[in-house]
């Protein structure tokens, strides 16, 4: 027969019988106390009316253990010695000698259970407490868990655990999917074979708190590769050093990325060769008036060479008006501006910090949309801060860059003036070939290319100290504007205009 099986049951009940009244108790101490001087008195005047020749002390044991719950270690210690003397009082035998004896020996007697008492009581309170404080742990423990877990379930992100030997300990069910394995075996395998960077770096960082990010190869189980993100960081385990490590397939995402880089630099070279044919076309159109001037000299209009170089004038201005032409068609898109100043912001602090350039923004709210390729723009932007960033980390204090933005009729006009040391040749700043090697100027060539090709315009304004360049920006039709049809036909417009 399980002895412990049986009893539990009535023990608990027990249990749970006793502990209401002793709760009682202990919230209402007060009371408690009243009830428990109560009986000491009734049993005095039991003790002293009812019983002769018979002593009853034995009865002060049970208010003393009543009122241990409530009284203090010192107020039960009183209660006792009150007790004793009223039994020594009342007792028979009272006035015999040995009362000193006899009252110390009734104070321990009927003392030490109640202080037992209490201290059973005290004792139990402190750990059901502490037993209610870690169930609430060990339940806040498994709510934990189970988010953690299902964290871990649905999240596309390979999360793995790698022991210090290199072995796979733990994995999530994303990470089945990322690496084309069967569920469960992962585990116990090598991550040498699928990521072999995360191998080397459990192996050669010893150091635990490293925390990185690092692209890299992964292998799936079919032996396919794909480029890996991952974020990783080492820890203790048991004194020996692991490694927690995330892996994001980036494959998709970096051919997005390439394909946007790449029609970013088609877009950009198609703006560069219609700057560069508008300035060839110039040039031709001045060959061609010189050419007819001197075709009025009969002998020199007889020459070959003169006719032949005329057919090579007139190619020439053909092949600049149709590569002009191409780089006209383009899409006309709409771009919010807020969003991409604040892009650029966010890219621009961290290198004013660090240079010691104190950047200042003045923009107004709300900004209309914009015309333009937003990449374009960015691209006109990062030109222009970039080169003041540089300037000014050369300049002596202050170093002061200002961005500010005010509407202008159906311009947006964003200015980016710096504290550097000015422009010494404003005239020869878009030329996009110079002979002193300035790296800026095919830049602020491009950049200007990129604005007239969207409508606006890329001007330099004097100031007494530092460069201000002025990017006028062509709001987005709205209702009542409607884009102005070009030489090619009239412009595709690629999403909402700002109502």
């Amino acid at each position: 027969m399980n002895f412990s099986a049986s009893t539990e049951p009535q023990f608990g009940a027990f249990s749970a019988a006793l502990d209401r009244p002793l709760e009682w108790a202990y919230k209402r101490r007060r009371i408690a106390r009243l009830i428990a001087v109560a009986l000491v008195g009734m049993n005095a005047l039991i003790d002293w009316m009812v019983v002769q020749n018979s002593g009853l002390g034995f009865l002060y044991v049970f208010p003393m253990i009543a009122g241990s719950v409530a009284l203090s270690r010192v107020e039960i210690i009183v209660l006792g010695v009150v007790c004793s003397i009223l039994r020594e009082a009342f007792a028979p035998f009272a006035g015999d000698p040995g009362v000193e004896v006899r009252l110390f020996l009734v104070t321990v007697g009927l003392s030490f259970p109640a202080l037992f008492f209490g201290e059973l009581v005290r004792n139990r309170r402190l750990i059901l407490a502490h037993l209610a404080e870690r169930r609430q742990q060990e339940q806040a423990l498994r709510q934990m868990e189970h988010q953690l877990r299902a964290i871990m379930d649905t999240t596309p992100l390979a999360i793995l655990t790698v022991s210090a030997d290199g072995i796979i300990t733990m994995a999530n069910s994303a990470a089945t999917r990322v690496f084309a394995a069967p569920p469960g075996h992962l585990l116990g395998m090598e991550i040498g074979d699928l990521v072999p960077v995360l191998k080397r770096l459990v192996r050669e960082h010893s150091t635990p708190g490293l925390r990185t990010m690092l692209e890299a190869q992964g292998t799936r189980r079919d032996g396919h590769a794909f480029v890996a993100q991952i974020w990783c960081a080492t820890y203790q385990l048991h004194g020996v050093n692991n490694l927690a490590a995330v892996v994001w397939d980036a494959t998709d995402n970096m051919r997005s990325r390439e394909e946007a880089s790449l029609e970013l630099l088609g877009s950009l070279t198609r703006v560069a060769i219609g700057a560069v044919a508008h300035e060839v076309r110039n040039l031709a159109a001045a060959a061609t008036m010189a050419h007819a001037n001197l075709g009025r000299d009969r002998a020199v209009a007889a020459e070959p060479d003169f006719q032949v170089l005329g057919t090579l004038i007139a190619g020439v201005e053909k092949l600049a008006s149709s590569n002009l032409a191409l780089s006209r068609r383009q899409t006309l898109e709409v771009t919010e501006p807020a969003a991409l100043l604040e892009d650029l912001r966010v890219l621009l602090e961290p290198m004013c910090a660090e240079s010691g350039i104190e950047l200042q923004w003045t923009l107004p709210a709300p900004l209309p949309a914009l015309s333009g390729n937003r990449e374009q723009l960015m691209q006109v932007f990062l030109n222009l801060t970039f080169n003041a960033v540089r300037v000014l980390e050369e300049a002596p204090e202050p170093r002061q860059l200002r961005i500010a933005a005010e509407l202008a009729g159906d311009a947006l006009i964003v200015c980016v003036h710096d504290s550097g040391p000015g422009i010494p040749d404003p005239s020869r700043l878009f030329h996009p070939l110079k002979s002193d090697g300035d790296p800026g100027g095919l830049g602020l060539f491009i950049s200007r290319a990129i604005l007239r090709a969207a409508g606006g315009d890329l001007e330099v304004e004097a100031v007494e100290r530092g460069a201000c360049f002025k990017v006028i920006l062509p709001l987005a039709p709205g209702p009542r504007r409607s884009p102005v049809p070009s030489e090619d036909g009239p412009p595709l417009v690629k999403g909402t205009p700002d109502v």
